[in-house]
């Protein structure tokens, strides 16, 4: 399949790449690795920690409120019931970033692990978009900075993180 635009990732960037190629009237084919569009921001990152941080700001609130009097006594938090809350936001805002929002933009979504075969084609699942030009916007790795910190607990990398547990 040639196409004017090879989109190898769909996070954001991807996604918004690929969109905003469509946009301007570019053939697009997006290539995600993962069984479901989204990203690490989506699924692991941006939504789900700041779902979580919107429960714990609400519950600071409410337990500064129980000190001043303003309310009878601090809430008691129920973490099964925060998971379950963070999962519907997550599962509310991957409904948008669906691959048929984008099929149904015109841009040709294929689910596999990418590689370049020559400088304009890509072979994922078994397909080998040809394109004029290529976005990589496959994302990133975690990293720890490298500062001593004796005392500090071990940094958890994104995908073991609390966000993920249901």
């Amino acid at each position: 399949m040639d196409v004017d635009v090879i989109v190898l990732g769909g996070g954001t960037a991807g996604l918004t790449a690929a969109l905003a190629a469509r946009v301007e009237g570019a053939s697009v084919a997006l290539i995600e690795a993962d069984a479901r569009i989204g990203g690490d921001c989506t699924f692991r990152g941006c939504v789900p920690s700041k779902a979580l941080i919107e429960t714990a700001r609400l519950a600071y609130d409410l337990a500064r409120a129980s000190k001043d009097g303003i309310i009878a006594e601090a809430p008691v938090l129920d973490f099964a019931a925060m998971m379950a809350r963070k999962t519907r936001i997550v599962e509310q805002i991957a409904a948008d970033e669906r691959d048929e929002r984008f099929t149904s933009a015109g841009i040709e979504v294929v689910h596999g692990r990418a590689r370049f075969l020559d400088a304009r084609t890509a072979e994922a699942a078994g397909r080998t978009p040809r394109g004029r030009r290529c976005v990589i916007a496959t994302g990133r790795r975690p990293r720890s900075p490298p500062i001593p910190a004796p005392h500090a607990p071990p940094a958890l990398p994104t995908p073991t993180a609390p966000t993920t547990a249901s």
